[in-house]
């Protein structure tokens, strides 16, 4: 199996699919704030702006579209790391391998015992556990009634300035210290294109240096 191949094949595809699922959400929200028929008048801040359903639709749309290829993203590094040590790896002395941090850390431990030390990748290793962290609150909401993933407690005692979260939420979040963000505060998981390719380079980085690491001939992807 052409493990890379099918990698490099499977990161292009999830920036595609963002950039082409986007744009009819990207053109709603554009044609509300322009009155850009049919939706007349523009769209305005003050009062219950015109459209303000369709709006808030198209842009929770794009939160979940973000949501996805986050999580399609941190998949195809988790498959990854699986198909590769499944090709060069013990099975057995995997599964006997102690970790707290789940299969990010579970691999990082299994081959930096056999010489191959992930934080010499070359890539940002705080953005990949980030990935990692955002994808699994997409993919356990807190409960039914919940609306956007929301960064918890836990995750902000480990990263104490989250990658995905909106310019605005930053801000908010930066000017609360102590316990304020936990009881006023909880950053939404936010992925938007920028963030989704600043992502999809970085773990691209860790895929070239980790499969050459195992022997394998460097490729175009």
């Amino acid at each position: 199996m052409d493990a890379m191949y099918f990698f490099g094949f499977r990161l292009d595809f999830i920036k595609n699919f963002y950039e082409t699922s986007s744009q009819p959400f990207l053109n709603i929200k554009s044609d509300i704030e322009n009155g850009i028929a049919p939706y007349e008048p523009p769209y305005a801040e003050d009062g219950e702006p015109p459209f303000e359903l369709a709006w808030n639709q198209a842009d929770a749309s794009l939160v979940v579209l973000g949501g996805s290829c986050i999580s399609m993203l941190g998949g195809a590094l988790h498959v990854l790391l699986d198909s590769l040590m499944q090709l060069h790896g013990n099975k057995e002395e995997f599964v006997a391998t102690k970790s707290k941090d789940g299969w990010w850390g579970k691999h990082q431990s299994y081959f930096q015992a056999r010489g191959v030390d992930f934080s010499s990748s070359g890539a940002d290793m705080t953005l990949l556990s980030e990935i990692i962290l955002a994808r699994n609150r997409v993919q356990h909401p807190e409960g039914l009634s919940a609306g956007n993933a929301k960064y918890q407690q836990e995750d902000l005692d480990k990263v104490s300035n989250p990658f995905f979260v909106k310019a605005a939420d930053i801000e908010l979040f930066q000017g609360l210290n102590g316990e304020g963000h936990s009881l006023l505060f909880m950053p939404e998981v936010f992925v938007d294109l920028e963030k989704l390719t600043t992502a999809i380079e970085e773990v691209r980085k860790f895929g070239h240096w980790f499969t050459q690491k195992l022997g394998y001939a460097p490729r175009d992807w």
